[in-house]
Parts: structure tokens; C-alpha cells; sequence
């Protein structure tokens, strides 16, 4: 992650990655990490009851063959399908230049990240909202 360049957007480096191959690594790396980070934030809010498959499946059922969304709406209308607090998130992470907030999220979920040593660990006595949060994210 530190090797990421924060000062382009997620969504900027779509548009031009034709331009931007230097930074095809820093797409499909940070991609992964906030598409794990998007999954924890959409279970915390809903309980447990919805993650990014869930998502996934909300949209190719409005979207599905011969339907198409404009670029510019589609974080509006996953934040009209899901939850009002989870338009920050697509303002923060990928439309914005903030880090992604690996360690603040896994640790919702009852992990420790190092980030000197890369590791994660459990947390040792996770209180209940880890537990479920986890459960509902890993069945663990």
C-alpha cells in the first residue's frame, strides 16, 4: 500500500489507463484492498445482511443485458440501493486521494493489521460487534 500513488483517484486512473499504464499494479492492488474494504463497510451497515455480492446482484438486476448506467450517477445510485453513509466511502476511497483504510477496517472485523510486518492477526478478545461483523463477513 505504500507504494500506491494516493495522489490519483480510483476513478481518475479508470479513465485514463490507457495513459497511466505505470499504474496498472496500483489499480488491480488497491482495487482488491477496497473492494475488501467496501464488503466490510456494506455488512457493518446492514447488519450482516449485505455485501459486495449482494451488491453485485442488486445491480445486474437494475443493469442487466441492454441496460446501461451513466459513469457519472452509478456511485449515487449504489448509495440509493444500499445506504446514505455509503456515499462517503465512494467519495473518500475512490472517487478521492484517501488511503485505503485497511487497518481502521479490518479491525471492525476483529483483526490487527501490522503494517510494518504486512501481518494480520485476530484481535485477542473481540468484543460483539467484531464477532458479528466477522461472522457475517468470513463465517468466522
Amino acid at each position: 500500500m505504500k507504494a500506491f500513488d494516493n495522489t490519483l483517484s480510483f476513478t481518475e486512473m479508470s479513465k485514463k489507463s490507457m495513459e497511466r499504464q505505470d499504474q496498472y499494479m496500483n489499480f488491480y492492488m488497491k482495487g482488491a484492498l477496497l473492494g475488501l474494504c467496501l464488503d466490510i463497510r456494506l455488512r457493518e451497515l446492514s447488519g450482516g445482511k449485505m455485501g459486495t455480492q449482494d451488491l453485485m446482484q442488486m445491480l445486474m438486476k437494475k443493469y442487466g443485458e441492454g441496460k446501461y448506467f451513466n459513469d457519472d450517477e452509478l456511485f449515487d445510485e449504489i448509495t440509493k440501493m444500499t445506504y446514505p453513509e455509503i456515499r462517503t466511502f465512494f467519495r473518500d476511497y475512490i472517487e478521492g486521494t484517501q488511503p485505503v483504510p485497511l487497518k481502521e477496517y479490518l479491525e471492525k472485523a476483529g483483526f490487527n493489521y501490522d503494517e510494518a510486518t504486512r501481518k494480520i492477526t485476530p484481535v485477542p478478545n473481540p468484543n460483539s460487534k467484531q464477532t458479528a461483523l466477522r461472522k457475517a463477513w468470513i463465517n468466522q
